[in-house]
């Protein structure tokens, strides 16, 4: 796995199993905090999805068949790493997710810190659930970016400016992070996405991609990875 500091221009074709379709994308990774792919049973739905910006009516809830945080699908397909850290039996996805936060820390105790205070902040004081629909977001980083056939991309989470709370404050859809077709593996990659594009956004990133590239080696078992080395490049 390679860090890329530029946008990418690619065309990639990749096999979703889960939802046994073929999902055909192009263009630039750029900021995705809280962005899921989404697919249906059916391209006329993800062609209603798109045209509403990524919003997901609650009519076509059950019409989805595969569903996967961009962070996560970007690690497995973009990133190219097989070997992914999977949810162990009874495990949920908190326990998941402190583990990988566990994992980093080990690489680096004082970055460790940092994501633990933005996760207890965000804990704390900036979660709101939503039973439906959260805003839609932009990025120029997505303008040449595509599906096609029965997948589009949404958002399950959003962070926005709270002058009552003076910071931003996380949005998310219950709809969809609580579908069963959203894995705890998901789940976990979600939050670990927000807590991280905090710790950036502090420090002065503008989209999210040195986290998402950070979040693809601290989600693989390649023992080939250092960690510590994306850690660098992430500014620490």
């Amino acid at each position: 796995m390679k860090i890329r500091n530029n946008i990418v221009l690619f065309c990639l074709i990749s096999v979703l199993s889960v939802a046994n379709v073929n999902a055909i994308f192009e263009g630039g990774w750029g900021s995705g905090g809280g962005k899921a792919v989404v697919c249906f049973d059916s391209p006329k739905i993800a062609e209603i999805v798109k045209k509403a910006e990524g919003v997901i009516s609650s009519q076509y809830l059950s019409n989805i068949t595969y569903m996967e945080t961009l962070d996560l699908f970007h690690a497995q397909n973009v990133a190219g790493e097989a070997l992914l850290h999977r949810v162990v039996a009874n495990e949920s996805y908190v326990e998941f997710l402190d583990r990988m936060i566990q994992k980093i820390q080990i690489a680096d105790p004082f970055f460790a810190r940092e994501i633990i205070k933005s996760k207890n902040e965000f804990n704390k004081r900036i979660i709101g659930f939503k039973h439906g629909p959260v805003d839609p977001t932009h990025d120029e980083n997505y303008s040449e970016f595509q599906f096609v056939d029965q997948c589009v991309l949404t958002n399950v989470a959003v962070q926005k400016w709270d002058e009552g709370a003076n910071g931003y404050r996380l949005h998310i859809d219950t709809r969809l992070f609580n579908h069963i077709r959203f894995s705890e593996e998901s789940k976990a990659t979600l939050m670990l996405h927000e807590y991280l594009y905090q710790v950036a956004r502090e420090k002065g990133e503008r989209d999210s991609k040195s986290t998402r590239d950070l979040i693809s080696a601290v989600l693989t078992d390649n023992p080939e990875i250092n960690l510590k080395d994306y850690i660098t490049e992430f500014g620490f």
